[in-house]
Formats: structure tokens, sequence, C-alpha cells
């Protein structure tokens, strides 16, 4: 049996998969499908390969877009000082920022689409290809070509205007389609983090003014 999305998508299982036991009405998939549904019209599915579970895929819609005046892909540091304006869709009206001026912080989801996914992700490749830097996996790092290509980056806010949010610091360039916005919690902040020796070298230059 199909199971509708929160807004509309509607989740198709394979043949043959069954749902969990009488206790657990809201499978992980549908968790997720409540989060990041289908637009309206558009079918989440689930798909299946040879010796594999069922995996669901899901489309995104963005909420805004990046203006900004970095528009080089190649260019990969000096983020620091970039100043760049998100542009809400106007589907969500002009109070859906009411409130985010009293954060100093927004944390930004955003889409590489400019840059393709690798192939294969088995295979540890060192950042940006320096040798000079360990090979780690996909997950150890958090460059542009990555599965679903999904960036984030916690941000400065410098004014909110109706739909229009300012930030500094936002490692994306102009045109750059954002997907969510969610402020800045202490709470959810982390506390002694540590990370390995080579971070620091590959990040020197990278939030640089």
């Amino acid at each position: 049996m199909a199971q509708q999305g929160a807004q509309g998508g509607r989740l198709r299982r394979p043949r043959g998969h069954r749902r969990g036991d009488a206790g657990d009405r809201r499978d992980p998939a549908r968790r997720l499908t409540d989060r990041l549904a289908a637009p309206a019209g558009q079918d989440a599915h689930w798909r299946t390969g040879e010796g594999c579970p069922a995996i669901l895929s899901f489309q995104i819609t963005p909420i805004g877009t990046v203006r900004n005046d970095r528009t080089d892909v190649q260019h990969t540091d000096n983020w620091g000082a970039v100043r760049s304006t998100i542009t809400i869709d106007e589907r969500f009206g002009e109070a859906c920022l009411q409130g985010l001026e009293g954060f100093s912080h927004v944390e930004v989801l955003f889409l590489f689409d400019q840059f393709p996914e690798h192939g294969d992700y088995r295979e540890p490749r060192p950042n940006r290809g320096r040798s000079d830097l360990p090979p780690v996996g996909v997950f150890a790092g958090r460059g542009p070509r990555r599965p679903n290509r999904i960036g984030v980056t916690c941000c400065a806010i410098e004014s909110v205007h109706g739909r229009e949010l300012t930030v500094v610091g936002l490692d994306a360039v102009s045109g750059t389609p954002v997907i969510d916005l969610k402020p800045t919690m202490t709470e959810f902040l982390p506390v002694d983090v540590k990370q390995p020796e080579w971070v620091s070298r590959l990040m020197s230059e990278y939030f640089r003014p």
C-alpha cells in the first residue's frame, strides 16, 4: 500500500516489501518522507538493486537562491567576508523569515548544483587531490563532489528584510539553490570539538577574508 507524504508525495513500496509490525506504523522511511517530502505532484519512490535492500529516492524543491559576487566554483578559498543575499521563494510569504533577526547565525543548507557527483565513492581520496593530505572516505570530508551534493554552512546574519536574508561567510557561488535554513541555537552546538591536524592545513585560507 502506498504511503502519503506530508506534501502529498506518494511513497511506493516495491513488491515484497513488508511493513513493520503493528507497533511501528511510522517506519524510518515514512519519517524521512515526513521531513523531506516530495513536492506536490511529484512522487517519492523506492528503487531496488540486485542484492540490495529497498532504497528511498526523493526530490527536494529549493526554497530560495543565493546572490553574491562569487561566480567561479574553482575559487575555493577566502569566503570569510563574502556577503550573500538569499531570496526566499514567494510561495512562503513575506513573513517566512520573521523571528530570524533575533539570532546571530543561521545554518544554510544548499546544493552544489555546479559539481557532478563522483562515479565511485568506495575509494578514499585526499581532499582537493592534495598529495600532502591523507586519503579519507567520502563522509570524512566536506567537499562538493559527494552523494546528493548537499552543503551546509553556519553563517553570520547581517540583516533580514521580508523574504531577503543577508549573511556573511556563506561558501556558495551566486545562483546556488538553497534547500533549507535553520537558526543556530546554542543547545545544538557541540562542545570539545576535536579534529585531525591536517584539517587546519586544509582550511587555513578557506574562511580568510
